[in-house]
């Protein structure tokens, strides 16, 4: 058994508890992507098809305009979760 100082070991509690509360925060931020970017890539597309672009191009940058969108909302869904 090792003996360790009881402040030497809430120090190293504390640093412990942090990693795994910002390992937790990234993988809810990961899980939430996963399903807040579809949503808004499909918006997007359904915006840019109901205001009459309909070729290729509209439909590739307003889907791309929802998946880099979906970061800073699942980002911040997930803070007010967590």
């Amino acid at each position: 058994m090792i003996l360790v100082k009881p402040g030497l070991r809430a120090k190293w509690y504390h640093l412990t508890n942090a990693h795994s509360t910002e390992a937790t925060m990234t993988r809810l931020t990961a899980l939430l992507f996963s399903i807040i970017a579809p949503s808004l890539m499909g918006i997007a597309v359904i915006v840019a098809l109901t205001t009459g672009l309909d070729t290729l191009q509209p439909i590739i940058v307003a889907a791309t305009i929802g998946f880099f969108a979906a970061f800073p909302v699942s980002w911040i869904v997930a803070k007010q979760l967590a």
